[in-house]
């Protein structure tokens, strides 16, 4: 079956990010341009690519979802990671306070538990932000895996349905 430039362009874009989202976060911009450029050689290829062959044997909508799939995965354990660092974090910040509590409260040593302890809160909350920003998105992921699933399913519904 062959598919239309946009559609090839889409699914090119969707390989490039399942190649994206496996690849660490330090990938460098040149390397980035290089596989959007082969991204989008593949896309614009004379005499058309079949879906199958951009797939790798896949269906669309199967493809669609172990992308999406693949995204929800990948966002969960950041989330993991992130939430594991905001622990640390509220350890460490645990710590500081029971020692400033045993100080007094005048003394240098104090001064500078106190200033340790308000660049971690600090830190702190940009943790518990990036932590809501993973949450949304994973979140987003699974929404636009369901809504992929109810559209696929009302379009062979309605096929059916123009059947009978």
């Amino acid at each position: 079956m062959k598919i239309g430039r946009k559609l090839r362009t889409a699914l090119a874009g969707a390989v490039m990010l399942t190649t994206l989202m496996a690849a660490p976060s330090s990938i460098l911009a040149e390397d980035y341009e290089q596989e959007m450029a082969q991204a989008m050689s593949v896309s614009s290829a004379p005499g058309g690519i079949n879906i199958s062959q951009l797939t790798g044997g896949l269906d669309l909508e199967s493809y669609m979802m172990m992308v999406q799939a693949e995204r929800a995965r990948l966002l969960e354990a950041q989330m993991s990671e992130q939430i594991a660092e905001v622990r640390a974090r509220q350890q460490e910040i645990a710590e500081l306070n029971a020692q400033l509590a045993s100080l007094d409260h005048d003394s240098e040593e104090a001064k500078e538990i106190k200033a340790r302890l308000d660049a971690m809160v600090s830190t702190s909350q940009i943790d518990m932000l990036r932590l809501q920003s993973l949450t949304n998105k994973r979140n987003e992921a699974f929404e636009i895996l369901t809504n992929a699933l109810r559209k696929m399913s009302e379009s062979r519904e309605a096929i059916i349905r123009n059947m009978r």
